[in-house]
């Protein structure tokens, strides 16, 4: 009986340890500041520390896609795993499911963009992960808001 018990408390912890791996929750962010409504999408872009790489959503672990109809909005992004994540904004005006760029200055976002913690980039690239990422440990976690950066301006 004694190892009986044993043994069902191994499998019991067991299965509490496998299923803390399977949790998964949700991330709520507010985006505020967007302009150009009623035009495109705005691409909420989720991913980890490998593929941070917040202008190309190709490399993305999980792309929403939302209506920019004001100029703040709240979204949900569900089903997450448990982990350390950041978030990418991409407002994609023309739709063409990219970040379209300027030529002068070579690079420089012609879409309103943003990121997790409002982390900023710098004159060669986006955002550090360091600045960027969260941290999704519980059913929901709800993000500081997130400013759109205009960055070129017509």
């Amino acid at each position: 009986m004694r190892s009986f018990l044993k043994y069902f408390l191994l499998v019991l912890l067991s299965f509490n340890s496998f299923s803390k791996n399977d949790q998964k929750g949700e991330l709520k962010l507010t985006i505020k500041n967007l302009q150009n409504l009623n035009k495109g999408k705005l691409l909420v872009l989720l991913f980890n520390e490998k593929n941070w790489a917040p202008d190309k959503p190709e490399k993305a672990l999980k792309i929403n896609k939302f209506d920019v109809f004001k100029k703040n909005i709240k979204v949900k992004i569900k089903d997450i795993p448990y982990g350390t994540y950041a978030i990418g904004l991409i407002h994609d005006v023309n739709n063409n499911g990219k970040l379209d760029t300027r030529w002068i200055p070579p690079g420089m976002p012609s879409e309103d963009v943003g990121a997790s913690n409002n982390a900023e980039g710098g004159p060669f690239g986006g955002p550090p992960w360091e600045k960027a990422k969260i941290i999704l440990n519980k059913k929901s976690v709800t993000l500081k808001p997130i400013e759109m950066a205009h960055l070129f301006k017509d």
